[in-house]
């Protein structure tokens, strides 16, 4: 009778260890997708290829020219997105202006974000210890294309 018991409560205490390891009731259990190893690998390839396809698109635009040298590349891809981050298509137009030229358009003065932005650019290009001087200025180039409308 009492191996009997012991075996049961064995048993039992097996049985909780697996629940609480898997960490899933029964109700839980149907609910996990179950992916198979080709198809794992066939979802890997297809993030990689969009990964592949958003960078060769990133690389065609400002960038493109770069494409050539890692360094450079690197430090525009870097240089375009900080100025990406102005939503507002007049206000990212005047800092890449800045970023340029080094002055603001029609000689205004920048906004305290407009300059942050400039710093953040120009301090991240000229301390960057693989570029010379004319691949900065290549790169400070690139992130402007146009010319000042001063009325």
């Amino acid at each position: 009778m009492r191996t009997e018991r012991r075996a049961r409560s064995s048993i039992g205490a097996v049985w909780l260890a697996v629940a609480l390891l898997g960490g899933c009731s029964e109700r839980e259990t149907g609910s996990v997708p179950i992916v198979a190893p080709a198809q794992a690998a066939q979802a890997s390839q297809l993030r990689a290829g969009q990964a592949v396809r958003g960078a060769s698109q990133f690389a065609a635009g400002r960038c493109a020219e770069f494409a050539q040298d890692f360094d450079e590349l690197t430090a525009c891809r870097r240089a375009d997105g900080t100025l990406e981050s102005f939503s507002d298509r007049e206000i990212g137009w005047r800092v890449r202006y800045f970023v340029r030229y080094w002055q603001m358009p029609c000689n205004e003065a920048p906004t305290i974000e407009e300059g942050y932005v400039y710093h953040m650019v120009t301090k991240d290009l000229y301390k960057d210890p693989d570029l010379d001087d004319r691949q900065r200025m290549a790169i400070r180039t690139a992130m402007f294309d146009g010319k000042a409308d001063c009325k």
